[in-house]
């Protein structure tokens, strides 16, 4: 693997809070409490030749060659016609620019949450991807300059495997946090599904009628659909006539049910700022289920106003309830954002299986 920026690497390690919810964690007993480096503010600016021109204080990062990079103080840049040209509001030391080959971030625990910049990733048939212990978890969009965020779902190592030529700054996992809903009520919900047979025999063309119902307990209003039916078919088998005895066998039918499952429908969702008026603030946006699990991240920057939709995810029950929480990352507690379009009679936002839906935030206050 090559060190990104010829000198200087392309990219900084780093976690963001995460888990149930935010919560910091305790600083290591007499020892300063140091500040989490952030991600890199990223603009693609273009290709040469042009002058370009930026903040006296950002650096320039310019792609001059396949696979080669380097860096070029501002606030002014004359590009030559190979040249990509990149804003950078800082580049961290340890980054690294990959082409057709992985690159591990060591072993990370369950629950961390993974912040990550990525540049020059051409739209083409060639993703990017991040594994855990080889298993598949995320792919990276593509672009100029692409943001992300995911959360670990198990314990591993953690892996990135470039397929294109790419320059990668990721946050990964120096916090353990445990998060706690700030909400007084917690609703949750309990689906039990019964099925009761009733098994009606006519000599020679026996059925079977199975009836599932479902009962829900909890505050959480969903409508529980039953999810499985029953055919049968019989298979006559005659009892032998016993000696001595007059009559005939009698038949005894032997029911084969086959149960048919309905598909569990995904959802999807954005976070969107636009009812309120309001814009993110740099940090991680958590949705997760009143009283239960995270369902999706999303990283912003200052300004940004809508994560874009965020798909195939699996909920709890058939509709849920949900929170959004701002974790900005530095130690502060997580910020639990208003709905502006709750579930009726609820300050929670909601979602149903096999649709997307807007969750609508603002700020409190």
């Amino acid at each position: 693997m090559k060190k990104l920026f010829s000198s200087v690497a392309f990219l900084a390690l780093m976690i963001i809070a995460w888990a149930s919810m935010a919560v910091p964690r305790e600083a290591a007993v007499d020892t300063p409490r140091q500040e989490v480096p952030h991600l890199p503010s990223v603009t693609f600016l273009g290709t040469g030749p042009a002058t370009f021109t930026i903040d006296a204080s950002h650096t320039f990062v310019v792609k001059y060659k396949a696979n080669d990079y380097k860096e070029v103080p501002g606030p002014t840049y004359e590009a030559v016609a190979t040249d990509r040209v990149w804003d950078f509001s800082f580049v961290p030391d340890d980054g690294v620019i990959l082409f057709h080959q992985s690159h591990s971030f060591g072993l990370v625990k369950a629950g961390c949450v993974i912040d990550y910049v990525q540049i020059d990733d051409d739209p083409d048939a060639r993703i990017n991807h991040f594994f855990i212990d080889g298993v598949d978890i995320h792919t990276v969009n593509q672009g100029m300059v692409t943001y992300g965020s995911f959360v670990t779902p198990t314990a591993g190592e953690l892996t990135f495997y470039a397929n294109d030529s790419v320059g990668l700054a990721i946050r990964v996992c120096e916090e353990t946090v445990t998060m706690t809903p700030t909400s007084t009520a917690s609703p949750t919900a309990t689906l039990t599904a019964t099925a009761s047979p009733t098994v009606t025999t006519t000599p020679g063309t026996p059925t079977v009628t199975m009836t599932p119902s479902a009962t829900m307990t909890g505050t959480l209003t969903v409508t529980p659909t039953a999810t499985a039916t029953s055919t049968a078919t019989a298979s006559p088998t005659p009892t032998p006539l016993i000696p001595g005895e007059p009559g005939q066998g009698t038949a005894t039918p032997s029911p084969t049910p086959t149960e048919v499952h309905e598909p569990r429908l995904l959802s999807c969702l954005r976070i969107n700022f636009d009812i309120g008026g309001d814009v993110a603030r740099r940090g991680t946006y958590v949705v997760r289920e009143v009283g239960g699990r995270v369902l999706a991240t999303w990283w912003a920057d200052e300004g940004w106003t809508d994560s874009g939709w965020i798909r195939d995810i699996d909920i709890s029950y058939p509709s849920v309830y949900v929170q959004v929480f701002f974790v900005k990352g530095d130690g502060s507690e997580p910020i639990e954002m208003v709905i502006l379009n709750p579930a009726a009679g609820t300050s929670y936002g909601w979602l149903t299986r096999g649709k997307c839906h807007a969750i609508e935030v603002g700020w409190p206050g």
